[in-house]
């Protein structure tokens, strides 16, 4: 039977199956198929003036049964949909904590990234600077320690 099946996969999993719109999709199905497969009511067939009593009875039995197995399915069906529901809702606030802390990285990462460069350009405009004085040094001939190395 299918949704045996489907239980032990399920109780398999750790009730950590996924769920989507190919299970409801496959929910309905059976559903369908199962009210497809009960037998029509009999109608009172009047034979020798009498209802056929035993035929009755024997049909309201199945019918019975048939309503009871329906109704079992149908509460194991719902309890499918409950925990499918609670798992998709446990998987979304995972999703939404991954991407605000995804976020929360990426921004620090922007700040480091902008720091960083400050202070590249900021490095870069104090050696210039050093470099003009440098030069001007050098074409005033006043830098003691040029030509000599230590």
């Amino acid at each position: 039977m299918k949704s045996r099946r489907q239980r032990i996969e399920f109780e398999r999993t750790g009730g950590r199956a996924q769920f989507g719109e190919k299970f409801l999709e496959q929910v309905v199905a059976e559903v369908e198929k199962s009210v497809a497969e009960q037998p029509a009511m009999p109608s009172c067939q009047v034979s020798s003036g009498g209802v056929e009593v035993s035929e009755l009875w024997r049909s309201l039995a199945t019918e019975k049964y048939l309503h009871t197995k329906t109704e079992l399915e149908c509460k194991d069906l719902r309890v499918y949909i409950n925990n499918a529901q609670k798992v998709t809702v446990e998987l979304e606030d995972k999703l939404d904590l991954s991407q605000k802390e995804f976020a929360s990285k990426f921004k620090r990462t922007d700040e480091l990234t902008v720091n960083l460069t400050a202070n590249l350009a900021a490095r870069d405009q104090s050696h210039a600077a050093e470099l003009v004085l440098k030069a001007k040094e050098l074409a005033e001939g006043s830098c003691p320690n040029f030509g000599v190395r230590a």
